[in-house]
């Protein structure tokens, strides 16, 4: 889906509209609950408001930019996706481990400053942002705190904001999000490249088509190919395409953006379907 909006505040309102009407998981309040007290950690009224509005929200979520496909000197190009990652915390382990306070591997204690400045009320709930992941935490009031641990040296290196959706405008804003799309399923490729590109023909089939399917070639796991004359050869023959067409077509892509160092043609290495 494009976002609206002229501003970052906009696009986000409607890039967080998608992806609340597109919510992987229901939430649960008992089994949360029980996650936090295994933790020996305060699931307090603030914590709890905070999983119940974003669990499942962000899942499998991807943000693409505004930027043109990206094409590197080696001859091999992509379309741009935003390195975005959120999780909210649901391993008991980990959630003690972030709240208890300790100064580890020459990494500060973030947990005790944070508890010592904002109160042990003031609890870990979801790791995320563009690129490098900060702790989010969540006071009592509503308010996040977000740090990255590695760099908090000292009192006043976290962020504290109104709400997560503003955390998200300031960790979003520099790459410009323009889209957002929902992942419903994906299949790693991991033959040979007649067996890849046939898997990739079955599982476009079995999903919809082309148009709903981004698709990776084992040179770039993250960042998808351009595959769009594929799903406009499909939509001129509303969609009866052989399959050996659909493969010569898709053989001629992935030959177009190999990288210049690598011997042959470079298989596809991972596909995935769509909401948009």
């Amino acid at each position: 889906m494009q976002l609206t909006g002229t501003t970052i505040q906009e696009r986000m309102a409607s890039a967080i509209a998608f992806a609340k009407a597109h919510r992987s998981h229901e939430y649960d309040c008992d089994k949360t609950a029980g996650i936090y007290r295994m933790a020996g950690v305060l699931f307090t009224e603030a914590a709890e408001k905070f999983w119940r509005e974003w669990y499942g929200v962000w899942d499998c979520i991807d943000f693409y930019p505004d930027r043109p496909n990206v094409v590197n000197s080696d001859g091999e190009h992509h379309i741009e996706r935003i390195d975005f990652y959120f999780s909210l915390v649901e391993d008991a382990e980990k959630l003690e481990v972030d709240y208890t306070p300790e100064s580890y591997l020459g990494w500060p204690d973030s947990a005790g400053m944070i508890r010592k400045k904002y109160g042990d009320d003031t609890v870990p709930v979801a790791e995320g942002g563009y690129y490098y992941p900060s702790d989010i935490w969540v006071c009592s009031d509503g308010r996040i705190i977000s740090v990255l641990p590695e760099d908090f040296e000292e009192i006043g290196d976290e962020h504290v904001w109104k709400s997560l959706d503003e955390f998200l405008c300031f960790v979003l804003e520099d790459e410009h999000p323009a889209r957002i799309e929902k992942v419903l399923a994906r299949k790693e490729l991991e033959g040979s490249l007649d067996e890849n590109v046939s898997a990739a023909i079955a599982f476009a089939k079995s999903h919809g088509g082309f148009r709903l399917c981004r698709m990776t070639s084992a040179a770039a796991r993250c960042d998808p190919i351009d595959i769009r004359r594929i799903a406009a050869l499909e939509e001129s023959a509303s969609g009866k395409v052989a399959d050996g067409e659909l493969s010569a077509l898709l053989l001629q892509v992935l030959k177009e953006q190999t990288p210049k160092w690598y011997d042959g043609i470079m298989p596809p290495g991972r596909i995935w379907c769509v909401e948009e």
